[in-house]
């Protein structure tokens, strides 16, 4: 009877998600991720919305395949402009312009995003029960499953809730390899780190949040001088291969190719032009001036995903202009967002932000309270 709990609230979950979204027009993205993800699958030519990973729109975009929906009408692979403005213009017509039945379109295409909820809502209840227990697991499961801002976001064609998901498995798992030193642990651990850097930029907080998990686990374990020693050059050499890991994840959805376009074909803006403009307008630091250069450079990372950490960081340092309590401001102001949340809870606080810190709370305050996982059979 205990198993009949969660794949019902689970169950509960998707009838709700999948109800509300047959009547829900697209997103602001949407048609965008659509399109590009498409593309993705049919010219391999990640140029095309580079502002984020490929994962969650290429998973899209063969749903729209496997479904026998059309391909956008849009120019030769890799030849086609790469600019935002280009890209909203080929969602719009994609599903408005060429005669589709557009809600048909984002149903098989929601209905493929809408895995990475359902890992969400796994992961956060087997993480609640490695840690206090079933019961405990089962009440943060209906927590999450009757949460309304993650019902109203579960399917769409958008990268929060896979990112949310892929921060918390990262952490649970990693939380299980510290604790269990085992060579599967370890791989799953980076597979889900992995996960978490593909789906959004915004993932490499799980890079930081692994870092300071491995410290604080290995300060905390009181050995001896020798002891630790060993367990320090265990700890850092684990969590180097958990990270190789993860970004060779990150580079297999990039099809391990470092050119975003088929045959090398240029972007419509050049890596060393879209720099200098991003710093014109107020985006300096030493992720742009240094960091980002150095990759590209050395192929470290995919050229496409170089342009959309460019592309976000343009929008996050000097930012959008704020407007709030009624005054247009410049730039950021620290209580912005603490404003913001008191006033009307968004998207990346009740999906993004709970998870980024619950995955690091939760392990750090389990440890500190000496609470043992617990193994409880469900």
């Amino acid at each position: 009877m205990r198993w009949l709990l969660p794949p019902a609230l689970i169950a509960t979950f998707i009838v709700l998600s999948l109800a509300s979204h047959l009547r829900m027009s697209q997103t602001y993205d949407e048609g965008f991720h659509l399109a590009a993800g498409y593309r993705y699958v049919q010219c391999g030519d990640f140029g095309i919305n580079s502002e984020h990973p490929p994962l969650v729109k290429m998973l899209a975009g063969l749903a729209l395949q496997m479904t026998r929906t059309p391909a956008p009408r849009a120019g030769t692979c890799g030849e086609e402009e790469t600019t935002k403005g280009h890209g909203y213009e080929l969602g719009v017509a994609y599903l408005y312009k060429e005669g589709l039945d557009a809600q048909r379109v984002l149903f098989n295409g929601r209905t493929a995003t809408l895995g990475f909820a359902v890992v969400l809502l796994l992961t956060v209840f087997f993480y609640a029960r490695y840690l206090f227990g079933y019961w405990a697991g089962i009440i943060a499961l209906l927590l999450c499953a009757s949460e309304p801002t993650l019902i109203a976001h579960a399917d769409l064609v958008t990268t929060d809730v896979a990112v949310s998901a892929g921060l918390l498995l990262a952490v649970f798992l990693l939380d299980r390899y510290l604790r269990t030193r085992t060579l599967p642990s370890l791989v799953l651990a980076g597979l889900a780190l992995g996960l978490a850097l593909s789906a959004k930029h915004s993932g490499v907080i799980v890079i930081p949040i692994a870092i300071a998990l491995t410290v604080v686990d290995e300060c905390m374990r009181g050995d001896k001088l020798d002891a630790r020693r060993q367990g320090w050059t265990r700890a850092v050499g684990g969590l180097a291969l958990i990270l190789l890991i993860g970004v060779g994840v990150l580079w297999a959805t990039y099809g391990f190719r470092y050119w975003p376009r088929p045959h090398a074909a240029p972007m419509t803006v050049s890596l060393a032009d879209f720099l200098t403009r991003v710093r014109s307008e107020g985006t300096t630091g030493i992720m742009s001036d240094y960091l980002i250069p150095f990759a590209a450079r050395w192929h470290l990372l995919p050229l496409a995903y170089l342009y959309g950490l460019i592309d976000i960081l343009n929008v996050s340092p000097p930012g959008l202009p704020p407007w709030i309590l009624g005054r247009l401001l410049p730039h950021g102001v620290w209580y912005y967002f603490p404003v913001t949340f008191v006033i009307k809870p968004g998207k990346d606080f009740l999906i993004q932000f709970p998870c980024m810190h619950s995955a690091t709370v939760l392990p750090l305050l389990s440890r500190s309270l000496g609470v043992p996982p617990r193994l409880s059979r469900v």
